[in-house]
């Protein structure tokens, strides 16, 4: 079987650290975009972007199926 590769992704849910400034921190987020040279991603329901070193927890990937 083929090792997965765990990335952080459009689709992945998330949980923010307290200092990130994002409103609802306390509860699982889901990325709406990843901007990895920036270190920023965009949560669904935000109007802004957050820094990748704020997310506390990832909780899951979304599946993807490569072999299509």
């Amino acid at each position: 079987m083929k090792e997965l590769k765990k990335k952080l992704v459009k689709g992945c849910t998330v949980y923010m650290s307290a200092n990130s400034g994002c409103i609802g921190y306390g509860n699982i987020q889901c990325i709406s975009n990843v901007c990895e040279p920036l270190g920023e991603i965009s949560l669904y329901g935000h109007n802004q972007s957050y820094k990748i070193r704020d997310i506390k927890e990832i909780v899951s990937f979304p599946v993807i199926n490569n072999q299509l």
